[in-house]
């Protein structure tokens, strides 16, 4: 993929895929311009938008999820489709992928399609829970698998319809947040850990978050430090920003940097 690169103080970054690739961050697609890629530059905090296109327009979150698997990104669920020629595809049950070059079409899909769903990588695995039919305006508690080859059914979310939520996931167990419960899936089974703290029980949902050093940081208005222990869990709220205003996290991505904070 042939590319060049203009450098950024801001772009219209609403609701995209942050991904961590081959030791790049990338932001790719968004509600407003869902086929952009932007490199990510934390020590200059530079955002690098490139003059190459996503092939399948993606929303994150909303219509689609992503997740880095076999240091590929995965870019899932468009409901849209692309048009490829003369010949219009649906991909509201598969994946396109990009290696930070070259950008592909997986063959699997899953049974039932993802709106509003999110995923991470647990096990070996890629998995995707809950989400929504966007033909039959109905949302599902389903769980899928990829394992890079096909997709498998597994063990149903407890909530009944899923949407909106943030999944999670470390070496300990797959992580789900709607706002106010928390549980961890072993692969199998799903666990009720407990709740989040009061400053999240206003919320239906929970879509922003990053698992750093143990524990799990997640939020909407402020943020939460949660520790997922089965034994000794909780939650605690660490308010909302630094001059008290809410932190508006509503599918913003969150990303690791090494020292200070970028821009700060």
């Amino acid at each position: 993929m042939q590319t060049s690169t203009t450098k950024q103080t801001s772009l219209t970054l609403m609701t995209p895929a942050m991904l961590f690739i081959k030791g790049e961050h990338w932001i790719l697609g968004g509600y407003y311009i869902e086929r952009q890629m932007v490199k990510f530059d934390a020590d200059s905090c530079e955002l690098n938008l490139q003059s190459s296109l996503l092939e399948i327009g993606h929303i994150d979150g909303m219509w689609g999820s992503c997740a880095v698997y076999n240091d590929l990104a995965h870019l899932c669920f468009d409901e849209e489709g692309v048009v490829l020629g003369f010949i219009f595809e649906l991909y509201e049950f598969s994946c396109q992928t990009f290696d930070g070059e070259n950008q592909s079409v997986i063959d699997a899909k899953t049974a039932y399609p993802h709106d509003w769903a999110s995923m991470a990588v647990y096990n070996d695995k890629m998995w995707v829970v809950g989400g929504c039919d966007p033909g039959e305006f109905e949302c599902t508690n389903k769980v899928e698998s990829y394992d890079g080859t096909s997709w498998q059914l597994g063990t149903d979310h407890p909530t009944p319809e899923l949407k909106g939520h943030l999944v999670m996931a470390e070496s300990h167990g797959l992580y789900g947040y709607n706002g106010q419960t928390v549980h961890r899936f072993n692969g199998s089974v799903w666990t009720v850990l407990g709740r989040m703290s009061d400053a999240q029980q206003s919320y239906d949902d929970v879509n922003s978050g990053k698992i750093v050093n143990g524990y799990a940081y997640a939020g909407t208005d402020a943020i939460d430090r949660i520790n997922m222990s089965e034994s000794y869990f909780y939650s605690v709220s660490l308010g909302k920003d630094p001059d008290g205003r809410d932190f508006w996290l509503y599918y913003s991505p969150m990303i690791l940097v090494e020292g200070p904070l970028c821009g700060a």
